[in-house]
């Protein structure tokens, strides 16, 4: 088990390189792990940090400020980084967490507030109604979400079907300690390890040689309690302003989100 994610991301590089075997769907080779799971002891060690690879921040804070916030504002993402235009279909974003997910991290709080040792504590992401077969360019990548509550310490296990290691990985690592804190915050519990499970664990051949040279750096961790409120609908609010420019930091975390959306 690794301690931290940027640990964890690296662990991942150097297994894909090493062992990943070669596929190519739609026609694009890539190195590719399948079934892989992974662990990280200190999900708060976000964001990631590593030589030899730059992190856009801004983007697994607007997708974790989204998926808290339970809302989906497109031109947020592509406002910051234009590339997001590429998975939009007549300016939607079909497979946009925050309305994926709408209502359903209440009603995680709510069932581990009745039920703390819950094994149905679940959200899910994926649906095989819309998304199974269809011709859309934002399918989910990740199926579900299981929080387990244990002796007052909140555990997430994330299950993903697709994960773009170079790209991808790192964000989701991000987005999902934050709703990992969030849910743990608003049932006033201690914050436990994650882990990350993925059907295709995957490198486009594009990204092997830069793969190939990251090594790591610090690793930085966030201050627990994030939110400046404890209440979820609160917290909910005040990750939508967050988002929008409008929000009076409380906590570290929201100050430092605050900075970099604003660069």
């Amino acid at each position: 088990m690794s301690l931290s994610h940027a640990e964890l991301w690296l662990n991942m590089l150097e297994q894909v390189v090493e062992k990943g075997e070669i596929t190519a769907p739609r026609g694009m080779i890539t190195r590719e792990l399948m079934f892989y799971q992974g662990s990280v002891r200190d999900p708060m060690t976000f964001p990631l940090v590593a030589i030899g690879r730059d992190f856009k921040d801004v983007i697994g804070i607007l997708e974790g400020l989204s998926l808290v916030g339970e809302f989906s504002v497109p031109e947020l993402f592509t406002d910051k980084v234009k590339k997001f235009a590429d998975f939009m279909d007549g300016g939607i974003m079909w497979g946009s967490y925050g309305s994926r997910t709408h209502g359903q991290i209440g009603d995680v709080i709510s069932l581990l507030e009745k039920d703390p040792d819950s094994r149905q504590a679940i959200m899910t992401f994926y649906d095989a109604k819309r998304d199974l077969n269809r011709e859309k360019k934002d399918i989910p990548c990740t199926v579900s979400a299981q929080f387990l509550l244990r002796e007052g310490i909140l555990h997430l296990g994330i299950s993903m079907r697709s994960n773009d290691l170079w790209l991808g990985t790192p964000y989701d690592l991000m987005q999902f300690s934050i709703l990992q804190a969030t849910v743990a915050q608003a049932l006033g519990v201690r914050v436990g390890e994650y882990h990350h499970r993925v059907g295709s664990l995957h490198l486009y051949d594009r990204d092997i040689e830069k793969a190939q040279n990251v090594a790591w750096d610090s690793s930085l961790a966030m201050t627990f309690p994030l939110w400046g409120e404890d209440d979820i609908a609160a917290i909910q609010s005040r990750a939508r302003l967050l988002a929008l420019g409008k929000l009076e930091p409380k906590t570290d975390f929201e100050s430092w989100a605050k900075s970099v959306l604003e660069e």
